[in-house]
């Protein structure tokens, strides 16, 4: 998988995206956008090599390491 979109998924959480970083090495695009559950403690550098793309609008319960996590 490349690319996929979460979009408007309101049951998920930072857990499920995690093992989906685990086991998705390939995914370039994902949208989360809508997600409210997520906090941003599943963005980790070394799972998130080949992501190019991240679409996090109106996750409103992202912490502020969230933006750490990115660079």
């Amino acid at each position: 998988i490349e690319e996929l979109s979460l979009a408007n998924c309101s049951n998920l959480v930072d857990s499920s995206v995690q093992i989906l970083f685990q086991n998705c090495k390939n995914l370039q695009s994902l949208d989360l956008s809508n997600c409210h559950l997520i906090t941003g403690r599943c963005f980790n550098k070394s799972y998130l090599v080949n992501l190019k793309k991240l679409f996090i609008d109106y996750c409103d319960n992202l912490v502020d390491e969230t933006y750490f996590y990115l660079k």
